[in-house]
C-alpha cells in the first residue's frame, strides 16, 4: 500500500497498465500510453456531483443502469459508448456474504429487527471544505439526551437494534451515542478491527435508514425496507443539488423528517414496507439493469474484451 499523493504514488501511477478508481486518482491527468484508467466511481446515487469531482473521466466508466449511463456520460463529458452497464463490484457481497453481525457482538436472533443508519456527512473536511445542506439536519449525532432516549425506548418496546454507521467524516461524534442499549455506533476503523466489511453488515441488516447516500441505490438490490431521513432536503437542494427533478419521485421509501416521524415509522415499520414494496421495486428496475452476483465478472469482461 502507498500514499496515493506521494512521490511513490506518482510513480506506480505512471508505471501502471490498469487504474482503478472509486474517487478519481489524479484528477485531469489522463492516461498514459498504454495505460487503461477505469473510473468505477463511488456510486450512483442522488447527489449532483461538484465541480471538482467532474474533471476526472477514466477510459471507461462503470454504471449499474441505462438511466444512469446517460447521466454519467453528460457529467463526465464522455461517448456513452465508454459507459459500460455492468453493476458494481462491490455490490457482489450483498449477494455472497454470510452473517457476519456476531463478530460485532450483536445476535441477530435475539432481536426482531436491525436497523442500520447510515447518515452522510453534511460538513466536508477536505480541501473544498463546504456544508452540504444544513449541518444541524437530522441525524443521530445531532439528537439530545432526550431524544436519543425516546429513540432507545421504542427501539427496546418493539425489540429492534439500530446500528449507525458513522461517515469517516462524522466518526469522531459516536461517543454522543454511548449509554442507550439499543444504538450501536461503528466507525470504518470499528469495522475493519472487527473483520468486517460494509457491504457484509448490509447484507445482514433488515432495514436501512439514509439520507442522500448512494448506499440506497445498492440496498435497493436486497429488496428490504429503506426509509430516508430528509429533513433538509431543501438546503440540500439549494448547495449541493440532485440529479433527479423532483427527487420524490425516485425515493424507495418514506421521508422521515422529524424524530416523531422516526417513532411512527418504527411503530409501523411493518405496515409502511408494505405499502412501499411496489415502488421499491419499480425503482431497482430503474436504477439496476442486474441484480445478481456478477458484476465483478462484466467488469473484468469489459476491461479485457474491449478488443476482442
Amino acid at each position: 500500500m502507498v500514499e496515493k499523493k506521494s512521490l511513490k504514488g506518482i510513480f506506480y501511477f505512471l508505471r501502471a497498465e490498469y487504474v482503478v478508481s472509486t474517487h478519481g486518482y489524479f484528477r485531469g491527468v489522463r492516461s498514459g500510453n498504454g495505460q487503461l484508467q477505469v473510473n468505477l466511481w463511488h456510486g450512483c446515487g442522488y447527489k449532483d456531483m461538484p465541480p471538482e469531482d467532474r474533471g476526472y473521466r477514466g477510459d471507461l466508466t462503470i454504471v449499474t443502469s441505462e438511466m444512469y449511463r446517460d447521466i454519467f456520460a453528460e457529467i463526465f463529458c464522455l461517448d456513452k459508448a465508454d459507459v459500460y452497464v455492468t453493476g458494481y463490484p462491490r455490490n457482489d457481497r450483498l449477494f455472497t456474504s454470510k452473517p457476519i453481525l456476531g463478530k460485532l457482538n450483536i445476535i441477530k436472533g435475539q432481536f426482531a429487527k436491525v436497523i442500520l443508519w447510515m447518515p452522510t456527512f453534511r460538513k466536508t473536511k477536505d480541501e473544498y471544505s463546504k456544508i452540504d445542506g444544513k449541518e444541524e439536519s437530522m441525524t443521530p449525532f445531532n439528537l439530545n439526551d432526550e431524544q436519543l432516549e425516546a429513540l432507545n425506548r421504542i427501539l427496546t418496546v418493539k425489540n429492534y437494534i439500530m446500528i449507525v454507521k458513522a461517515h469517516p467524516m462524522d466518526a469522531a461524534r459516536l461517543d454522543d451515542l454511548k449509554g442507550f442499549n439499543r444504538i450501536r455506533g461503528f466507525t470504518s476503523d470499528d469495522l475493519q478491527h472487527f473483520g468486517v466489511q460494509l457491504y457484509e453488515l448490509l447484507a445482514d441488516s433488515d432495514v436501512l435508514l439514509s439520507d442522500y447516500s448512494s448506499v440506497i441505490v445498492d440496498y435497493l438490490l436486497l429488496d428490504k425496507p429503506i426509509s430516508m431521513i430528509l429533513s433538509d432536503m431543501e438546503e440540500y437542494k439549494e448547495s449541493r443539488g440532485f440529479l433527479f427533478e423532483p427527487l420524490e419521485e425516485y425515493l424507495p421509501g418514506p421521508i422521515i423528517g422529524s424524530l416523531e416521524d422516526l417513532l411512527f415509522y418504527f411503530e409501523h415499520l411493518d405496515e409502511i414496507n408494505g405499502q412501499w414494496a411496489e415502488k421499491r421495486k419499480e425503482i431497482t428496475s430503474i436504477m439496476h439493469k442486474y441484480c445478481d452476483k456478477y458484476s465483478a465478472q462484466r467488469v473484468a469482461e469489459v476491461i479485457w474484451g474491449r478488443d476482442e
